[in-house]
């Protein structure tokens, strides 16, 4: 009986209608189907991404080096912290546009900041456009456009509304390695303030007994920048199939301060003398930056340097622009997550990366 059981079971199985050539043709275009939209939809997100190359998180540690063995109060050993993220977008061949945003926090104990507080700078916007230039010409010449937004704390202070920073560029290539390079950038740049002066409030040394209110406080901000022209020199060799590369570059920087507010106590001829720093003279800053970089590959970098701030001293004279007491060595580590991802799929086979 069981037997016979199991060999109408069998039977059952072996005659039941399988299914038509139809079914299994129209499930074999779905699948088809769907495996195509997963591909569309992959090469549509990798021609997105691809537009993004070159995007990147730095993240650097800095150690001041130029105080030797001086402990004067004008000068503090440091150390810092510092990450900036950078938002990439090659719209065309000649035009992209770039937004960083970054924040630096100092490790060493200081007397102007909260102890390890995180201080977040301007957010940039920048475009730029490749002009015109002749084929396989050494020069190439561009312009841009960048805005800075006040989202720091020495912006704030000082009441900034917007900085515009009008750029033109032009570099001169020659075949030395992979290449030695001479760029000259000119920047005049507008500033609008709320205020000509920044908000700096201190205590004001007083006492009762003086006729003055205990906790009373003064404002000793200096006058805010209403122009700043910057120019900068760089040079620039690489090599190793341009995965290395050493770079020096100076930045001269002119600005021109807002005009001084009417005094009801002190005259226009004691406010304008220049023995009495009451001018207005153009101050004059620098920054030198030697710089050797290493690509470790597609999605990280490496880079070692020194970074020098220059202008006046307490003196009256200007500090060395190459090296001074505020010099800092730094060590940078950079990844660039979007072209990694790119790779990845590009060495997998899965998608068809865009060019």
């Amino acid at each position: 009986m069981t037997r016979l059981i199991l060999c109408s079971t069998l039977a059952a199985v072996l005659l039941a209608p399988g299914p038509t050539q139809a079914a299994v043709t129209a499930a074999s275009e779905e699948s088809a189907a769907a495996d195509s939209e997963t591909s569309a939809s992959e090469l549509r997100l990798s021609r997105v991404l691809t537009v993004l190359k070159g995007s990147s998180i730095l993240i650097e540690h800095a150690a001041s080096v130029g105080h030797i063995d001086d402990l004067s109060p004008e000068v503090s050993r440091s150390r810092s912290r510092t990450v900036v993220g950078s938002l990439l977008a090659q719209v065309t061949k000649k035009f992209s546009l770039a937004l960083q945003f970054g924040a630096v926090q100092e490790l060493t104990p200081t007397d102007t900041t909260r102890p390890l507080e995180i201080l977040f700078d301007d957010l940039h916007l920048d475009g730029s456009y490749s002009l015109p230039s002749p084929k396989e010409g050494p020069l190439t010449w561009a312009v841009g456009l960048g805005i800075d937004v006040p989202t720091s704390k020495a912006s704030q202070s000082a009441s900034l509304v917007l900085a515009l920073r009008p750029t033109v560029g032009v570099t001169l290539t020659a075949p030395v390695l992979d290449g030695l390079s001479f760029t000259y950038g000119l920047s005049p740049s507008p500033r609008i303030h709320r205020y000509t002066t920044a908000s700096t409030l201190v205590p004001y040394p007083c006492s009762p007994a003086a006729g003055c209110e205990s906790g009373t406080t003064t404002d000793f901000g200096a006058r805010n920048t209403a122009m700043r022209v910057a120019q900068d020199f760089s040079f620039s060799i690489s090599a190793l199939a341009e995965r290395l590369s050493v770079t020096a570059s100076l930045e001269l920087a002119y600005s021109k301060r807002y005009g001084k507010s009417v005094s009801p106590r002190w005259s226009e001829a004691v406010l304008s003398n220049e023995a009495n720093a009451g001018g207005d003279p153009v101050l004059l800053t620098s920054t030198f930056v030697l710089d050797a970089s290493f690509v470790v590959q597609e999605t990280v970098g490496l880079s070692l340097g020194l970074w020098t701030p220059g202008g006046l001293s307490p003196t009256g004279s200007y500090y060395n622009p190459a090296f001074n007491r505020h010099s800092q060595v730094y060590f940078d580590l950079t990844f660039y997550p979007i072209d990694g991802w790119l790779r990845r799929r590009k060495l997998a086979g899965k998608v068809e990366v865009a060019e």
